[in-house]
């Protein structure tokens, strides 16, 4: 792809046979991956999980995801995105005002978890027990074309998220670019495939700010998810 870096080379880490993917049909039924957690060693803290979906399982929640309306976000160009959960209220998020998960994000939830309960750098992680709670959690479903594909470097509020944030790509796999806070590193780009979970924490999480570049996307569309859970301090009861 012209204009960006090859992606960076990934390590096998610890191995997760026993990580869930859904069945179609059955998403309390988890089954056993062979994949192994793949480690960014350029980007310390974000971790890979290939082919965390089945086929049949990405097909089903976009036909989930396609069979509900959207909003668009308030980028130079709009964006086409879903929200569930938490809703923010200035630097609060108020428990009253969260709204439903859909049935997929639910299910969705619960693998992840059950992967992330599979790996020594999540294992322990508390904010865990928060991801599959409409009140603690935030779902964001967004649309990227060819025209909407670039996604501004950020960097996610330590105020109101917690450490962990979990992404799922389906559709067509793009890069994914870090760039250190610090500015004296090259950004570093990473292949998210198809069907594929990353998570981001630790280093990940603080000491890089995160976006897609023009060209990341490798096909016409991706949807991506993502899952983020409210830090406590940023609760209140209504």
């Amino acid at each position: 792809m012209e204009g960006l870096a090859p992606p960076v080379a990934l390590s096998g880490s610890e191995k997760a046979e026993d990580a869930p993917c859904a069945e179609l049909g059955d998403w309390n039924a988890c089954s056993r991956l062979s994949n192994p957690w793949e480690l960014v060693e350029a980007v310390p803290g974000l971790m890979l999980l290939r082919d965390f979906l089945s086929c049949a399982v990405e097909q089903s929640i976009l036909k989930s995801i396609y069979a509900t309306s959207w909003t668009t976000n308030r980028e130079d160009v709009p964006r086409k995105v879903q929200i569930y959960g938490a809703r923010r209220c200035g630097s609060e998020f108020p428990r009253d005002q969260a709204t439903q998960l859909p049935p997929w994000g639910s299910a969705l939830a619960k693998c992840i978890v059950m992967a992330l309960r599979r790996t020594p750098q999540t294992e322990k992680c508390s904010s865990l027990d928060k991801l599959g709670s409409h009140e603690t959690s935030v779902v964001y479903v967004n649309e990227y074309l060819q025209s909407t594909q670039a996604l501004n470097f950020h960097f996610d509020s330590i105020h109101l998220f917690d450490e962990v944030i979990v992404g799922i790509s389906l559709g067509s796999p793009c890069m994914f670019s870090f760039a250190h806070k610090s500015g004296d590193r090259d950004i570093v780009d990473v292949l998210l495939p198809s069907r594929s979970m990353y998570v981001m924490s630790g280093g990940a999480r603080y000491d890089f700010l995160h976006g897609l570049r023009a060209n990341s996307l490798q096909g016409n569309l991706r949807v991506s998810i993502t899952y983020r859970t409210v830090a406590d301090a940023a609760l209140t009861a209504e």
